[in-house]
């Protein structure tokens, strides 16, 4: 085998020996050139602490360790180290040491040699490993080194603190930052994913995008719960990026990220002094998905439109409405307001006044606005204040439809406070809810449906049901309908599978099966036994 090029001495990589045995540590550093594979010998050691302490202060590439050793051996000086990336430990060992060799590999080191039967070539061979090794592991360390430099970069830029962001940029990356580039902005929907699952779902998102855009040098800032790519062209008169190509990118992103992503995107810019601004577009446009419906058919894709930037006036704007809304509160008429506010949300979606803060503010304004028509002020700064939590939550919530919903909430409970009887209120609001499912049963009710013609957002609505009747929404509703299944089976001789379509089933074997779980029965057993009582009415049965 040859020798590797020797290397100049800055570059040289630093050898230790540890063994107990002088002879063997003085075979083993006469018996290679160890220049002629751009290596030097910086120390030996005969036991782990000399080792840990040579290691500790001169921080040598490569390790030849013996096992068996008095004091601390190999083993403990591995556990010891904790090997990373710029050191390779070759271990040092007898044929009837194996056991040790497999924990010695586990606990990072690179490779083994068997002492007996040691030869030259074998030195030779581990060296150019771990040469190798190391070489990747320095191209590595740089590579991330540079790439925080331009995250660093970006971040300044973003934030508008460094207004020579540009020029840095082109000192980090000269060969493309003459090349046309353009934004992406990639942001979670939701803010109840665990950190880790969220981490995972952007560096999916990241190397996807890698993936898809070859032809272009891909930069990214991870902030929070989003992700900020930069594409550089690989060639100075690239193909336009179209809003096709886009919509199928984030078609990719939904396939591999469950559907809990907004995309942003920015047109192709051809001089550096924009980078700042296209920047801001990205991240604009991706927040203006959250002015889309949640359950809108238009996928939650957003190029960036002047009409982000701008600053609305909404209690301007909406004057009338908003006048209105406030009468509608002197009255604790909930239905007028959602009616009022969900127009307000029309109208916005509509014009395309998409500005996240001051939507918000309008909320929260209306909402404190509101309250000061009442005399008490001392009550309702009480008020206020203990509600402040969820007040100030609106500006957090994922999307305008929960924002909205989430300020009726606040206002219903305030109403609810100001009536001195919060109780009777949600019994109220409750009773008009299982009402409703009394009379209805039999047409398609959902929780979402149910949750909104309460004027309640969907965690709220299940909580406030579960608390009042000791049952979830789905059983209850599973329960009416079994009921009336049960009377229709006692009282008409009408067909099981028409019985099934009449109370609100449009699966006949999700009936049969929810029918003998609550029942006990199955409906012909039912049908076949006498039946002298009416319909029991679920309510009745609840107390």
């Amino acid at each position: 085998m040859l020798p590797v090029a020797a290397k100049q001495e800055e570059h040289m990589l630093r050898i230790l020996i540890v063994d107990d045995e002088p002879i063997f540590r003085m075979g083993l550093r006469a018996g290679i050139s160890w220049s002629e594979y751009g290596c030097e010998i910086i120390g030996e050691a005969s036991n782990g602490r000399e080792a840990l302490s040579i290691i500790q202060t001169q921080n040598p590439d490569i390790i030849f360790l013996d096992i068996k050793m008095p004091g601390m051996d190999g083993i403990e000086l591995l556990k010891n180290c904790q090997p990373h990336s710029g050191q390779c430990f070759i271990v040092l060992s007898c044929f009837n040491e194996y056991d040790y060799v497999r924990e010695a590999m586990k606990l990072g080191a690179m490779d083994y040699l068997f002492k007996p039967l040691m030869e030259k070539e074998d030195i030779e061979k581990v060296l150019l490993e771990a040469e190798e090794k190391l070489g990747y592991s320095m191209q590595a360390d740089q590579a991330r080194q540079h790439e925080k430099e331009v995250q660093n970069a970006l971040q300044l830029i973003l934030e508008n603190k460094d207004m020579s962001g540009p020029e840095r940029f082109r000192m980090l990356e000269p060969e493309i930052s003459s090349f046309p580039f353009f934004p992406l902005h990639i942001s979670l929907k939701s803010r109840e994913l665990d950190s880790e699952k969220a981490s995972a779902i952007l560096d999916s998102c990241r190397a996807l995008i890698s993936g898809f855009f070859s032809a272009f040098q891909c930069f990214f800032l991870r902030k929070d719960r989003s992700l900020l790519c930069l594409l550089f062209s690989k060639l100075p008169h690239p193909e336009p990026v179209g809003t096709h190509q886009l919509r199928l990118l984030y078609g990719k992103l939904q396939n591999i990220t469950e559907n809990c992503t907004w995309m942003g995107a920015d047109c192709l810019h051809y001089a550096l002094s924009e980078l700042p601004q296209s920047l801001r577009h990205a991240c604009l446009a991706s927040e203006a998905n959250y002015f889309q419906p949640l359950n809108g058919s238009l996928p939650l894709l957003m190029i960036f439109d002047s009409r982000m930037e701008k600053n609305y006036e909404f209690a301007e704007i909406y004057q009338p409405e908003i006048g209105a809304i406030k009468e509608a509160v002197l009255q604790y008429d909930i239905d007028i307001i959602s009616t009022l506010i969900h127009q307000i949300a029309q109208n916005i979606r509509a014009q395309g006044f998409f500005n996240r803060e001051d939507f918000c503010h309008l909320l929260t304004s209306i909402i404190t606005d509101s309250m000061r028509i009442y005399r008490n002020r001392i009550i309702l700064e009480q008020l206020l204040l203990s509600n402040y939590h969820l007040i100030s939550d609106i500006y957090h919530q994922p999307s305008m439809d929960e924002a909205v919903s989430l300020f009726l909430q606040i206002l219903m409970t305030l109403f609810a406070h100001l009536n001195g009887n919060t109780g009777s209120f949600h019994a109220r609001l409750l009773q008009e809810t299982l009402d409703y499912i009394g009379q209805h049963y039999s047409e398609k009710l959902s929780l979402e449906m149910m949750a909104e013609r309460a004027h309640l957002s969907i965690n709220y609505f299940c909580k406030l049901f579960k608390d009042q009747t000791g049952e979830t929404f789905v059983n209850y509703l599973n329960k009416t309908r079994i009921h009336a299944a049960v009377w229709l089976l006692s009282t008409t001789s009408m067909k099981t599978y028409e019985i099934a379509d009449a109370v609100g089933f449009s699966d006949y074997h999700h009936f049969t099966k929810t029918f003998k779980k609550i029942t006990g029965l199955t409906p012909s057993a039912v049908r076949d036994q006498p039946h002298d009582a009416p319909y029991p009415s679920l309510l009745s049965d609840k107390g």
